[in-house]
């Protein structure tokens, strides 16, 4: 069982860091963190082989529900970096505008008419 259970408790561990991670503010250490646990998950993970015993296959029940769970909140966790990144774009935007309200406009879709 040694082997199922490194695995169960790497990703008990990946659910806590990934719940602390939406509260943070700042996470880049870590979402670095999470992805050197999720490489030595994905090493554990190889290292399966049949056949399993009873406990391993209940062991692997109570997986299968973590994952999902594990899943849907680095996505969450996901979709916060998307939305922070998006957010620092705008405001280099509106600073670019501001630093220069004078910056040529886009003459898209202007018809100039010139008469001689």
């Amino acid at each position: 069982m040694n082997r199922l259970q490194a695995y169960y408790e790497s990703t008990s561990i990946l659910i806590n860091l990934a719940e602390s991670i939406q509260q943070a503010d700042d996470r880049d250490e870590g979402v670095g963190v999470i992805e050197t646990m999720l490489d030595e998950r994905q090493v554990l993970l190889k290292d399966f082989n049949q056949p399993y015993t009873e406990a391993e296959v209940e062991l692997g029940r109570k997986l299968i529900a973590m994952e999902k769970s594990l899943n849907e909140k680095l996505l969450l966790v996901k979709q916060k970096i998307g939305l922070d990144l998006k957010e620092i774009k705008q405001k280099k935007e509106n600073h670019k505008k501001y630093a220069n309200p004078y910056q040529p406009l886009s003459t898209d879709g202007m018809f100039y008419d010139k008469k001689n």
